[in-house]
């Protein structure tokens, strides 16, 4: 009984570090667009820079932002840069809106900025709505706590994107 009981927690330990603390990312490469996923406003900034810093860099000609959960977080003023409203107002959303807006801009690949435990789930959700190249740039939470949070909140997250929610 007790070899179970160690084996499920080292494989929830390994599958935890796996999925949420190191999730496959890329470097990005030259894409379509960069889009920054929300609905984290405490580290939304983060990832907006980090969103910014590779349209800087040449990677992708826009940056597409989420203003999941309320306005656009930042003050547009390019047309380099737009928010967009995801309908639902969640990753499955935000996976939709890169999905029809790269068949209407015709973008064959997306550098997509996600806080890192959101990063396995986010993409998932975006390899079913998109059927071009993804890279996935994860951001590190702030804090501990956020870690913490955000781990727990992604477990439950994504086992319903694999069992309740499957398609697009």
């Amino acid at each position: 009984m007790w070899l179970i009981a160690f084996v499920a927690v080292i494989t929830f330990v390994a599958l935890t570090a796996r999925l949420f603390i190191w999730p496959q990312t890329n470097e990005p490469r030259r894409a379509g667009a960069i889009v920054v996923l929300g609905s984290d406003p405490v580290n939304e900034m983060r990832r907006i820079e980090e969103g910014k810093k590779l349209l800087l860099a040449g990677d992708a000609p826009v940056l597409a932002i989420s203003d999941a959960g309320g306005p656009c977080p930042i003050n547009v003023t390019t047309p380099r840069i737009f928010c967009f409203t995801p309908s639902p107002d969640s990753t499955q959303g935000e996976a939709r809106y890169i999905g029809t807006t790269a068949r209407v801009r015709q973008w064959h690949s997306v550098i997509v900025v996600a806080g890192r435990p959101q990063a396995t789930r986010a993409r998932l959700r975006t390899e079913r709505c998109f059927a071009g190249t993804i890279e996935m740039v994860g951001v590190d939470p702030l804090s501990l706590e956020q870690w913490i949070y955000q781990i727990a909140y992604e477990w439950v997250a994504t086992i319903k994107a694999l069992t309740i929610q499957r398609g697009c």
